[in-house]
Order: C-alpha cells, then sequence, then structure tokens
C-alpha cells in the first residue's frame, strides 16, 4: 500500500521537491515504508513557507487560476509574516489538516475551504508564556501559558510529523526542569493553562482546581440567540453530578461567513464555572439548545462533521478560557491571569450580512459550486476530456441552483469513501461520469399523513441511526429533528443503508407502540422492487424459502421487466431483470439473501454478490426499493406508495 501511495504521488514530485529523497528513502530503510504516511509529506522543515502552502493547496485540489498561496497572503497579512518568520509553523498547521484528511474527520474540500475561507486558520500554533509565579525561586516553577486551540497538552504515540504539544514545549523552553498541567483544558479549547513544578506552591495550586475554589471564566460562540437577559444557572447532569455554569450574551449577531441558506445566527457568550467537569462548558451549553460553533456531538446534531460543510467552516472549537482568578495560601494578594479572544470578528449585525450576501448573489455561487465539482474530479484524477463530459452531462453552471446542497452532499459521500479507501477514486469518477444520478435524491421528503403517522421517501445511501462508519452523515433520525422541530418523530421500522423507499414514522410513544404490534403481528404488507443479475424462469409469482438465521423464511417474488444494463462504456451490457419482492417473515437482509440464493443477486450488493459481478458492474447504489407499504388501520387498509425509479435504467 505504500508503494502505492508513491505510485500515486509520482505525478507531483517535481513540484513537491520530492523526486530524490522519496524514490530513494525506501531502499536505504525498508522498515520506513511501514511507518511513514501520506500525511508527514506537508511537514518539511527549512522549506521556504510559500512553496509548503501551495503545494497543499493543490493537494487538497485547488485550481490553478484561483486560490493560490500568494492570493491567500494577500487576503490574510499575517499569514505572509508567519510564512517568512518561522514557515515550520504554519507547516505544522497544514500537516495536522492533513493528518485529520487521513483519519477520515474530514476530506479534501473541506481542508480547501477552511483555508480559503480562514487563511488564519493555520496561524496560532505557538504556547505563549503569560504569568510566572514572582513568590516561587529557581529551581521550581510556577507559570500560565496560552495555550492555542487544537493542541494536545501531552504527546501522544499517534501524531503527525512535526507536532507541538504543551509538553514538548515545556521540554524545550524549561529543560532544567519537569513541569506538569496543573488544571484539564480540551485540546480542541485554547486559553490559560496553569503549569508547574512538583512543589508547595504546585500543589496548593492543584488543590484549589481540585476543591472548586478557582473561578474560570470563558468566551464562546454559540448556534441562535439564547433568551439569556441576564446571567442564567445551567445546572444540567454532567459525568454523575451537576455543576453549575452561569452564562450570560455579550453580543447577538450572525457568522461572518456567507453561506447558500440562510444567515447563521450566532452569539458570543460569557460562562464561567467553579467546577471543572470534562466537557462541562460544551454540555451545558449544548443541552440549553445552543451548542458551541465547531461542537461535533456523537449524534451528528450538526451537519457532516464539527468542520460543518462547505458554506460554514468551522476551522475550531470557539471556546476560550480567558480568566482564571485564585488565592494561594499564605499570600494576601489574589491571583487574577486573562488571555484575551478573538471570536468579536467572527460575529457581525444583520445589516452587514445582508451586504455580503448581495455580494456573493453576482455569480459567486455558481462559481463556487463548478469549483467544488471541478476540484474534485480532478483530485480522483479525471481528465480534461472526462470533465467536459460530465460537466456537460451535470451543467456545471446550475449545481448552484435548488439541488446543490443535494450535490454537494452525494459529492462529500463519495469523497469520504474515497479517503477512507472504502472505494477507489477510480471508482467514484466511474460512477459520477457513468451514472449522474449518483449526485441527486439525498434530501428525505414527505409522502404520506395521517393523524400520528406519516410515510417518507428515504434516499438510496442514507443511515438511519448515526454510525461511526461515516461520521460526517447526518442520518435520517438526526434530520427529523431538524425539518420538525416541534414534532418527535419516531421511527417504525428500519430500511438498509443502501435501500430507499416507505419509511414509516410515528409522532407519539402510543402510535409507535401501535406500530410495533402491527409488525410483530405481520400485519403491515410490504412491496420491494429490484434489479437483479440475470433473467430468471420463474413462471409468475415464485416462493423463496430458504431458512434464515436458522429460522424459516418466506418471500414471493416475480418478474416485472427484463432489459439490459451498460455499466461501463468499454464493457458489453449484462442481462437484468426488474423484480418484484413480497417479504412475508422480516429476517435480517431477507430480500437480498433469497434473491442471491436463488442465483439473482441484487445488482449493487457488494456484500453478498458474485465478485466476477462486482468486477463486471460498479453501480452507484444497491438496487432494491421499497415501493408500497400497506398499514392495517381499523377503519381499513391504507396503501402508500413511493414509486421506484429502476425502469429507465434498463434497455
Amino acid at each position: 500500500s505504500r508503494h502505492a501511495c508513491l505510485e500515486a504521488w509520482y505525478p507531483r514530485l517535481p513540484q513537491l521537491n520530492l523526486t530524490h529523497e522519496l524514490l530513494h528513502f525506501p531502499a536505504s530503510n525498508p522498515q520506513s515504508l511501514r511507518t511513514s504516511s501520506r500525511h508527514s509529506v506537508a511537514f518539511m522543515p527549512g522549506t521556504h513557507g510559500l512553496q509548503v502552502l501551495q503545494d497543499a493547496l493543490h493537494r487538497w485540489g485547488a485550481r490553478q487560476d484561483c486560490g493560490s498561496a500568494e492570493d491567500l497572503c494577500q487576503s490574510c497579512p499575517d499569514l505572509r509574516a508567519e510564512l517568512e518568520a518561522d514557515p515550520d509553523r504554519a507547516s505544522a498547521r497544514i500537516s495536522q489538516l492533513d493528518f485529520w484528511l487521513g483519519k477520515g474527520k474530514l476530506n479534501s474540500e473541506t481542508c480547501l475551504s477552511m483555508v480559503q475561507v480562514h487563511p488564519e486558520c493555520l496561524l496560532d500554533y505557538t504556547v505563549q508564556q503569560i504569568w510566572t509565579a514572582p513568590f516561587i525561586s529557581h529551581p521550581w516553577r510556577l507559570i500560565a501559558v496560552n495555550k492555542p486551540r487544537n493542541m494536545m497538552i501531552c504527546t501522544k504515540q499517534h501524531s503527525f510529523t512535526g507536532e507541538v504539544t504543551v509538553q514538548s514545549w515545556c521540554e524545550k523552553m524549561h529543560p532544567d526542569c519537569r513541569m506538569h498541567a496543573l488544571q484539564s483544558l480540551e485540546d480542541e479549547a485554547s486559553g490559560i493553562l496553569m503549569l508547574g513544578t512538583k512543589s508547595k506552591a504546585s500543589n496548593n495550586v492543584m488543590d484549589l482546581f481540585r476543591n472548586h475554589l478557582v473561578k474560570r471564566t470563558y468566551h464562546a460562540l454559540v448556534f441562535g440567540h439564547p433568551n439569556w437577559h441576564e446571567e442564567v444557572r445551567l445546572d444540567f447532569p454532567v459525568k454523575g453530578g451537576r455543576p453549575a455554569t452561569y452564562v450570560r450574551v455579550l453580543r447577538y449577531g450572525y457568522w461572518s461567513v456567507v453561506n447558500r441558506g440562510s444567515p447563521e445566527a450566532v452569539s458570543l457568550v460569557e460562562a464561567w464555572t467553579m467546577v471543572g467537569r470534562t466537557s462541562q462548558i460544551r454540555e451545558h451549553l449544548r443541552k440549553a439548545g445552543h451548542p458551541l460553533l465547531g461542537d461535533h456531538p456523537d449524534t451528528a446534531e450538526l451537519d457532516q462533521s464539527c468542520f460543518g460543510g462547505a458554506g460554514l467552516p468551522w476551522y475550531r472549537l470557539f471556546l476560550h478560557l480567558s480568566r482564571v482568578e485564585f488565592s494561594l495560601p499564605d499570600h494576601s494578594d489574589a491571583v487574577v491571569l486573562e488571555a484575551p479572544h478573538i471570536f468579536e470578528k467572527y460575529v457581525v449585525d444583520r445589516a452587514e450580512q445582508a451586504q455580503r450576501s448581495a455580494r456573493l448573489m453576482d455569480g459567486q455561487q455558481e462559481a463556487a459550486g463548478k469549483s467544488s465539482l471541478e476540484t474534485t474530479l480532478l483530485r480522483w484524477g479525471a481528465s480534461q476530456d472526462t470533465l467536459s463530459q460530465v460537466g456537460q452531462q451535470y451543467q456545471l453552471p446550475t449545481l448552484c441552483d435548488d439541488h446543490a446542497e443535494e450535490h454537494m452532499a452525494r459529492l462529500a459521500q463519495l469523497d469520504f469513501l474515497v479517503h477512507s479507501s472504502q472505494i477507489s477514486a477510480a471508482d467514484a469518477l466511474h460512477l459520477v461520469s457513468e451514472f449522474p444520478a449518483c449526485l441527486a435524491d439525498y434530501v428525505p421528503r414527505q409522502v404520506w399523513a395521517q393523524g400520528d403517522f406519516m410515510v417518507i421517501a428515504k434516499p438510496f445511501n442514507r443511515l438511519v441511526y448515526a454510525k461511526k462508519r461515516l461520521p460526517r452523515e447526518l442520518p435520517i433520525a438526526e434530520w427529523l429533528k431538524k425539518a420538525f422541530p416541534e414534532t418527535p418523530w419516531r421511527l417504525c421500522h428500519r430500511l438498509d443503508y443502501g435501500t430507499s423507499g416507505a419509511l414509516l414514522l410515528a409522532s407519539s410513544k402510543e402510535a409507535a407502540h401501535v406500530s410495533s404490534l402491527w409488525f410483530s403481528g405481520r400485519a403491515v404488507k410490504k412491496v420491494y422492487h429490484a434489479l437483479v443479475f440475470g433473467i430468471p424462469d420463474w413462471t409468475g409469482e415464485e416462493s423463496l424459502t430458504y431458512p434464515l438465521e436458522g429460522k424459516p423464511s418466506q418471500t414471493l417474488v416475480r418478474v416485472l421487466k427484463c432489459g439490459r444494463l451498460r455499466f461501463r462504456q468499454d464493457c458489453e451490457p449484462l442481462e437484468v431483470a426488474l423484480v418484484e419482492a413480497k417479504p412475508i417473515t422480516g429476517r435480517t437482509h431477507q430480500i437480498r439473501l433469497h434473491l442471491m440464493m436463488a442465483g439473482h443477486a441484487i445488482i449493487g450488493d457488494s456484500e453478498y454478490a458474485d465478485p466476477c459481478h462486482g468486477k463486471l458492474a460498479c453501480c452507484y447504489r444497491l438496487c432494491v426499493h421499497s415501493s408500497r407499504i400497506e398499514l392495517p388501520f381499523p377503519e381499513g387498509k391504507v396503501a402508500v406508495d413511493v414509486p421506484q425509479s429502476f425502469d429507465g435504467m434498463l434497455y
């Protein structure tokens, strides 16, 4: 796999100035093929800062006619000064983004968007000492530092090349003494951190933190406009206790970055506490309905990730410990430490937000949508001919119309699969060029509603509940909370990740209980349509009764249409059939397994289909769709249809 990485880098080695070193490095040390990684190439000590940044932009897919390193330096003079004064610090930030990219926390498009929108995300990688205790003599130390955002306190084994931690800074700046943190501060947050050697004063400070005698004041940016007209006490349970956090709003406003949707309401708040539970401020603000910008809860309440989508690139967790107050025993004067925050510049009023939105309406959105698709395709290795072909299919300038969000979400979904090595870049490029529908149909839609029940059309390749396999994906359960904030819709059953079609929901516990009785009693009738390999020889309706999970199982199937389907221009079309399936029992993957056992696996089923079919056919989805659901209401049965779109794929 490391040799494959070298082959992928080979066309760009002249630009990276690594031709000789990279090609000869493994020969002298074969073990390096195991320990080297693709993100470590970003950190090249001693290389000119502008060249390092330009290489990173090229690696993330920036086009040559826009988004150069020189343009970024013009928009952010501090970045130019940093690159000229100490390029290794900016290189370390770039290496950090590459490290997250390799871990699947973000994709290349998000990296590029963050750097272009907020060039300052490459700055602020230096620990600054802001206070030294005057009453402690050498060799003991008691100091306070201003820790940058996204920096770990302790050095860990799994890190990126060039990483700086508070521990490594202490070893460099104070080599004559061993210092350790006297308090906890999240890696993603910035602000005041107390450090000290093992001494009486340090132990006293640790005891003050442990006994809740230190006042910590944070500043943060949160979503929405909280209805806090004065200081409010929050005491939601956190880590087995009920610590108190006191919050107040300093400023209402809107996020300074204009996106394609409505202006994002944000607020600058101040929060102080005497208790230091893990993630206390984040948990309290989240449970109060106003999560931090950049927060990424496991339930995926926010779109895609902590770094946001293409329109809202959060490059950090907007939480800063700006003030610490405490009194030491045997010292009459109180110690007050301050480290100012820089969050004010990210909050603008409605008038300024409207002006920025108006400026973007002059065609910038269309250029952004076109650039996103072109950038991703080029990163996957598309030629200019392929780019022109895809551009004609998708009509690139229209990517920012009403369906732009769907296109961008599908594109980000494929890009994540490529970066997590679930599919290859060549396969992703093939899907986009051969199957234009793979970038559509991402948003669920309501099909039917009656009383406490509703049926929605679930898109293909969408999670029902959150899973770590696709951390940036917004599951259907979380989408319902955003689409229907006043109604707590509950899922009555599930559909596989790749399956599309009818999904039943209930708005109350009583209705959900009724639906569970329907499903357990097999009173709900469902009809599926699927595309399968080959032409089945079934005459009329056939009953498949292969046992599954050691239990009897039954599926009624019949052929609706036969035809051919071409998966690649350079391959012969395959014979396929559109079949209707009615599951009588409800075993896991029952329809997929029964059709596979009958010798006609579903197209796009990478889990159960014959591997030889997978080499000949690369489809963008699992071709199975829940077309009808029949509900047994007391007053009479109700059938809800969600039409399938497989007919148009056959010829």
